[in-house]
């Protein structure tokens, strides 16, 4: 109520769907002398619940129990399990749905304030669903620490809905290669060579170039046999930019090189950048 009336929205006719988290006779009933409508899946165990909808009489597939005072209708509906639902806007009746039965062959109908309830409330299920399959947080005694990765696991739900929405020219990635590809990178940028990758075919997002993974040390530029200098020099690859960008650029020669990788490098933070950098540019 606070939230609302913060927000300019009472008084207007608006319709509000919730999880059972807040529902509750009293709040719909606080409600609705507001101007404002309700409709969420009901706690059994709420003050002012209907006794019928409590009872803990078993209900056939399909089957509805339902209680009204005045607008506030409570409901208990049976699909797979028991669905309990309250709403001070909708009527005790049936919708026909296009989906049909595979048993049966007819169509499926469902309490009309269920069919709006999902339809309005897909969102808020969807983003609890795909943050539950890969879960961050963990107990611990500092309460900061769950509301953290609590933010970071919607972060991580928030950027890929918006990656499926509007990431063009390339096959889109499903929701666990998507966060490994967000872990890779995040790895990669602090210079991390635990996230080694090896596959075959066309690379992804989030694979790792060969020289950021392997194990190189610097050493001396091998001598070609009759060679004059005993420590030859060539161009370092990070100091020196290509020949068409150099444009007065005072060339860096090292005799230094990495023999893993074949391309001469400085000894300080050239051979550090280009081992740990994907644009070590």
């Amino acid at each position: 109520m606070n939230l609302m009336s913060r927000c300019g929205l009472l008084h207007k006719g608006h319709k509000v769907y919730m999880d059972n988290y807040y529902t509750s006779p009293e709040l719909f009933q606080e409600l609705e002398s507001s101007e404002t409508y309700g409709c969420g899946t009901l706690r059994v165990n709420r003050v002012g619940t209907p006794l019928a909808i409590k009872s803990k009489r078993k209900l056939n597939e399909g089957e509805v129990v339902f209680r009204r005072k005045d607008n506030l209708l409570a409901m208990r509906y049976k699909d797979k399990r028991d669905v309990t639902m309250l709403t001070n806007f909708h009527e005790a009746n049936m919708a026909v749905l296009e989906k049909r039965d595979y048993r049966t062959g007819d169509n499926v109908r469902k309490p009309k304030c269920i069919v709006d309830y999902c339809k309005h409330m897909g969102g808020v299920d969807l983003l609890d669903q795909f943050g539950h399959y890969n879960c961050l947080t963990r107990k611990s005694k500092k309460w900061w620490r769950k509301l953290f990765f609590y933010l970071v696991n919607m972060t991580f739900v928030n950027s890929y809905i918006l990656y499926k929405k509007f990431a063009v020219g390339e096959k889109k990635l499903d929701h666990d290669k998507f966060r490994s590809a967000i872990v890779c990178s995040l790895l990669e940028e602090a210079g991390d060579v635990a996230c080694r990758q090896v596959k075959r075919g066309r690379p992804v997002l989030g694979e790792i170039p060969t020289r950021m993974v392997s194990r190189c040390f610097p050493e001396y530029i091998p001598a070609k046999e009759g060679a004059k200098r005993a420590r030859p020099l060539r161009d370092c690859v990070v100091c020196n930019p290509k020949k068409k960008e150099r444009d007065g650029h005072k060339r860096v020669m090292t005799s230094f090189w990495c023999p893993e990788c074949q391309v001469a490098l400085c000894v300080n933070q050239c051979f550090k950048d280009f081992h740990t950098k994907k644009n070590f540019k």
